[in-house]
């Protein structure tokens, strides 16, 4: 496995950060938002339990409604999906979110059901506030996912022997994701 990053502190110690090859999917984790996402190349998370198929559709607009009329969701929100060097997501925010048209559009949609979201954050507007900023951080787990942007490491003593690792650490950024604060590392 080819380190992405090493780092050296004043006692000699190394940090070595690496790819995570054998990450979980964070859709198998307990979220509150469920997601049904519909691609022709990619495998992507389809949880509504309702075995939804974009070609008993026109249009999303459809198959929302249908959803909205079967579960009685709190909230639905459509998902835009931009593919290429990497694939971002985002909710667009009422309005087209990628410049390009050719690499991105609608990849589906994310909903949360009433008692989902009464347990988490309660009721009313400020609950459904704080409801889509968590979506927002299922979405930028799931990129980060999807992209591979995984992470682990492997602290070394100055005699090169390991004295501790952990995997499994989501994004790039390596303080925000905690890998730095795990490995006692300033960063």
């Amino acid at each position: 496995m080819e380190e992405v990053e090493s780092f050296e502190n004043k006692d000699g110690v190394v940090l070595r950060i690496y790819p995570d090859t054998d990450y979980d999917n964070p859709r198998d984790w307990c979220n509150a938002w469920k997601f049904c996402f519909f691609h022709n190349k990619y495998t992507m998370p389809e949880e509504s339990g309702l075995d939804l198929k974009t070609s008993h559709y026109t249009s999303f607009d459809k198959m929302i409604h249908f959803v909205e009329r079967k579960l009685k969701p709190a909230l639905i929100l459509p998902v835009y999906m931009y593919d290429h060097s990497g694939i971002g997501l985002s909710l667009g925010n009422g309005s087209y979110p990628f410049n390009c048209p050719w690499d991105s559009g609608m990849i589906g949609f994310a909903y949360i059901r009433k008692r989902e979201l009464r347990k988490e954050w309660g009721a009313g507007d400020e609950a459904k506030e704080k409801a889509k900023k968590y979506l927002l951080g299922e979405l930028e787990t799931y990129e980060q996912y999807i992209n591979g942007s995984v992470y682990g490491f492997v602290k070394e003593d100055t005699d090169g022997e390991e004295i501790d690792s952990c995997w499994g650490f989501f994004g790039y950024d390596h303080v925000a994701s905690g890998l730095f604060e795990h490995a006692g590392w300033e960063a």
